[in-house]
């Protein structure tokens, strides 16, 4: 989803836990792969491809253009009541296709704020690692679930929408999401 922006308690949890352990959850741009992987899409020799490089420095400048439109075209009920559906379908669907990561995820919290309250760093420490595959997985499934029409077609729906109400707060809004559009193209063919 371009637009859509799910907001889990695995997030936020992963946050909280690699704050408490001290990393920072940030990709490296720069830097050698972690030893035993292979470097990233677009990366060449352990750095980063000057041109991916680019892409992505142009990719945040245009978001920090679009982020007060997008803001102020979700102050519009009707787009923010679609959202919200559109989240809940997601959601549910998701939760349809993997029950148990759901139910791992509901746990998670509790065990954080456990280890966090007993100061035990080296709990905190497996349970950012285990979140780090507890979100691989909930991505994973939401492309998973992004796929089935009944959930493709409403995400669509609002996105269109969204796009709309942006150019109607800016007309200038138009060319700029047509180039963010561009630059995933070209960031994911890596």
């Amino acid at each position: 989803m371009k637009s859509v922006k799910l907001l889990s308690s695995l997030a936020l949890a992963m946050v909280v836990v690699l704050s408490a352990c001290g990393q920072d959850d940030e990709p490296e741009v720069q830097g050698e792969a972690p030893q035993g992987e292979a470097p990233a899409p677009g990366m060449q020799g352990g750095e980063m491809d000057p041109e991916m490089m680019e892409l992505m420095m142009e990719m945040q400048t245009i978001e920090q253009e679009l982020g007060p439109i997008q803001q102020q075209a979700l102050e519009d009920e009707a787009l923010a009541e679609q959202l919200a559906s559109v989240q809940m379908q997601v959601d549910q669907a998701m939760r349809e296709e993997d029950p148990e990561l759901f139910e791992r995820i509901e746990t998670f919290e509790a065990e954080i704020a456990a280890a966090q309250e007993a100061g035990d760093e080296e709990r905190l420490q497996a349970l950012g690692q285990e979140a780090q595959g507890l979100q691989q997985s909930m991505q994973t499934v939401q492309a998973s679930v992004l796929e089935r029409p009944d959930v493709r077609e409403p995400v669509e729906a609002y996105e269109e929408a969204h796009r709309a109400r942006m150019i109607e707060i800016d007309p200038e809004a138009e060319e700029l999401l047509d180039r963010a559009e561009e630059i995933m193209e070209r960031l994911s063919a890596g």
